[in-house]
Parts: C-alpha cells; sequence; structure tokens
C-alpha cells in the first residue's frame, strides 16, 4: 500500500469569498498612517497626502496580501506574550464594502 498525503484545505488571511482589497490603511504606533485606494481604475495615495500611487507597487502588495495564507491559529492572550501594542495596524477595504483590521 502506498501511502498518499493529505492536503489541509486552504485558509486566507483575506477569504477570496470577500472580495479583492480596494483600499488599505497602514498605521504605526505613534499614529503615522498611509492609505491607498483603488478609484476610477487606479491607485491614489488619500493619506497623509493625495496623489496617484505607483500602480505597480500598491497593486503587488494587494495581490500579495490577499494570498496570505494561514499556516496556524494559536489560541494565546496577546497580553501575555508581549503583543498588546502592535507596531502596525493595517485595515484592508474589500470590493464588497467590508473591511478587516490585522495587528
Amino acid at each position: 500500500m502506498t501511502p498518499t498525503a493529505t492536503e489541509q484545505p486552504v485558509e486566507y488571511l483575506f477569504p477570496p469569498e470577500e472580495g479583492v482589497i480596494t483600499s488599505m490603511a497602514i498605521e504605526d504606533r505613534e499614529g503615522q498612517v498611509i492609505c491607498v485606494e483603488y478609484r476610477d481604475n487606479a491607485w491614489v495615495i488619500i493619506q497623509p497626502f493625495e496623489a496617484v500611487a505607483s500602480q505597480a507597487t500598491v497593486e503587488e502588495a494587494a495581490t500579495q496580501a490577499g494570498a496570505l495564507m494561514i499556516l496556524t491559529q494559536l489560541e494565546i492572550d496577546p497580553d501575555q506574550v508581549g503583543l498588546k501594542d502592535p507596531a502596525y495596524t493595517i485595515t484592508a477595504g474589500l470590493k464588497d464594502g467590508s473591511s478587516m483590521v490585522i495587528q
């Protein structure tokens, strides 16, 4: 009998059924923020100032964020392991109108 590999279902940080990422805001613990949004078929910076973003760079970041897989889920209290105050908070807006916050 030949053993066969068992594949675990793939779970993504941003579930594909929620839609693609249409905005991203990254805030550090000092309150500095950069926010980009997909508007009129182009990525634009909307905070801390308004400008056209580097399309390739932001599209690559959104695509890579959308491909992040959850490998292991830990049941821990963030306070007990020194993660109470995250270095960054990322808020991703999704095409279906919902948003997700990652710390």
